[in-house]
């Protein structure tokens, strides 16, 4: 898939989360650096988000350290623009990751909406003949990732959470208990995790599902970067 894709000027990387609102990773070369399409500099991806009508956009400053599939065909280009800087190398291939929400969201009808979405997106960026709709506005603006708020588990027991994917929250917001079963206390059985930001909780695990120490429970994608969150990747589950 590597080979096959290295001379692409657009991939699109997609997948699914357990329990998940429609996100996109991308990295900051590409929002910035983007001279794809008909919209000019920032066209490609910002279309592709309000194409799709994507609920958090994330990107990585100034491209992914980490090897997933799409980084690394984003990070290419950009690393080869930091090797030879005098070169004038462009940021060749537009490289994404698209979560398509959860592994249970599987209809006809959102099959049906995500391709015609995917489709106008082609349109518009000239793959494929047609005349695309307007373009719709994001849903929300491009966020960093290192203002991703991370929910760690620090005991074990069943999750029990108050918001649902795409939620909108504020710093300080309950977001869900991890419950210990074997706890006799009563309320104190039941821990609470606050958002560090606000933001969108885009992807979260299952009510009662198992949790333990070190789980990723919940991520939330923050407008501002956070401190202890600085020079980190997404992929830290």
């Amino acid at each position: 898939m590597q080979k096959l894709s290295t001379d692409a000027d657009y991939v699109l990387d997609l997948h699914c989360d357990i329990y998940a609102a429609l996100h996109l990773f991308t990295a900051r070369n590409d929002w910035v650096k983007d001279r794809h399409g008909p919209l000019g500099n920032q066209g490609a991806v910002q279309a592709l988000a309000a194409d799709l009508g994507v609920e958090a956009t994330m990107y990585n400053d100034p491209y992914p350290s980490t090897l997933t599939f799409s980084g690394v065909n984003s990070a290419l280009w950009a690393r080869l623009q930091d090797k030879f800087p005098d070169a004038a190398i462009p940021q060749a291939c537009m490289s994404v990751t698209l979560e398509m929400r959860s592994q249970h969201d599987v209809s006809d009808a959102l099959g049906k909406s995500d391709a015609s979405n995917l489709y106008r997106w082609l349109v518009r960026q000239g793959v494929v003949g047609g005349k695309a709709a307007p373009l719709k506005k994001m849903k929300s603006a491009p966020a960093p990732i290192s203002g991703m708020d991370v929910g760690y588990s620090t005991g074990t027991g069943f999750l029990v959470f108050h918001v649902k994917p795409g939620a909108k929250v504020k710093k300080g917001q309950p977001i869900c208990d991890v419950i210990d079963p074997a706890n006799p206390q009563g309320p104190k059985a039941r821990t609470t995790y606050k958002s560090a930001t606000d933001g969108i909780v885009f992807s979260r695990r299952l009510d009662g599902y198992l949790s333990w120490p070190g789980q990723v429970m919940y991520r939330i994608s923050g407008p501002k970067p956070l401190a202890h969150r600085i020079g980190m990747s997404g992929l830290d589950d």
